[in-house]
């Protein structure tokens, strides 16, 4: 039976296979903080989903739908904080990294679905660029999807 923490290690498997991605963290937004100061960027972070649903229809039963908020996070010196164009290569960067991710997690098979427009239109891919409100010398990139976990030993 896969859990939750079943989903985080695949989530850090494929986070981790990037080579740019130096760190993974399951923990709530405010544990970047504690990362603040360590020399290991980028890290991805997956927030623990507020209310896993289990789907009603018969032939779904066996399976558990986890809303993911997935952030990938990277240090930006502050002089480049300045410069427009440098700001929009790094989001643009990390994206790519992001969508590398949610490539391998589509890949994952019958235990692990990722739900994308392509398998449930109602259920989209949200990605978001941050900036540095909250944290002077981080930018982000947050992606929102949808996990379906299959619970039978043999799916």
């Amino acid at each position: 039976m896969a859990t939750l923490k079943d989903l985080s290690d695949q989530v850090e498997i494929a986070a981790l296979a990037q080579d740019e991605v130096k760190k993974y963290i399951f923990d709530d937004l405010s544990a970047i903080n504690a990362e603040r100061e360590k020399d290991e960027w980028m890290m991805v972070l997956l927030k623990p989903p507020v209310a896993p649903t289990i789907p009603r229809a018969r032939q779904e039963l066996e399976y558990t739908h986890y809303p993911l908020d997935m952030f990938l996070f990277d240090d930006l010196d502050e002089r480049e904080k300045q410069d427009e164009n440098t700001l929009l290569q790094a989001w643009s960067d990390q994206k790519v990294i992001g969508d590398r991710i949610i490539s391998a997690l589509r890949k994952l098979g019958n235990v692990y679905q990722l739900l994308d427009s392509a398998t449930s239109p109602a259920v989209p891919i949200t990605v978001t660029f941050g900036h540095f409100e909250h944290n002077n010398q981080l930018i982000a990139v947050r992606y929102q999807f949808m996990m379906r976990v299959h619970h039978c030993i043999n799916p």
